[in-house]
């Protein structure tokens, strides 16, 4: 019985202090404006950016090698493409450059080009260009 009623007794002197006024009028602890930090970290929330994968695909041939041009991305994506091959043989030289738009689907692959070309040195480059700028771009040397 004593414990319920110095619990009561804590209870009325807690109210009655949350309603003194001396501290309505208390002051508030003051506001610091701290200036922002160069390094400080900032988030903001924008809208997701697409990713992209590369590949050039090398298969050999009875005359030579094929190489495919090769896309992939994670979403619904509009996007550009170059693919050059610069190839050196005993016989000389070539150059092949295929080039255009192309519409993919997210999480499937597509073929953004094929050429043959004789055995021998060759650089292949594919370049993948979205609406924000480059996606993925691959080198790939014999």
């Amino acid at each position: 019985m004593k414990t319920l009623i110095t619990v009561a007794a804590l209870a009325a002197i807690a109210s009655c202090a949350a309603q003194s006024p001396i501290a309505a009028y208390a002051d508030p602890t003051p506001l610091v404006a701290h200036p922002p930090a160069k390094d400080r970290v900032r988030t903001a929330y924008a809208e997701p950016v697409a990713s992209a994968a590369c590949k050039i695909r090398e298969t050999r041939t009875a005359d030579g090698l094929r190489l495919e041009a090769i896309a992939l991305s994670d979403q619904l994506l509009q996007a550009d493409y170059e693919f050059s091959i610069s190839s050196k043989t005993a016989g000389g030289s070539s150059d092949v450059t295929q080039d255009g738009g192309v519409d993919l689907a997210a999480g499937r692959s597509a073929t953004l080009g094929v050429a043959e070309i004789p055995r021998g040195r060759y650089l292949a480059v594919l370049t993948l260009n979205g609406p924000d700028g480059e996606l993925c771009r691959l080198e790939r040397r014999s």
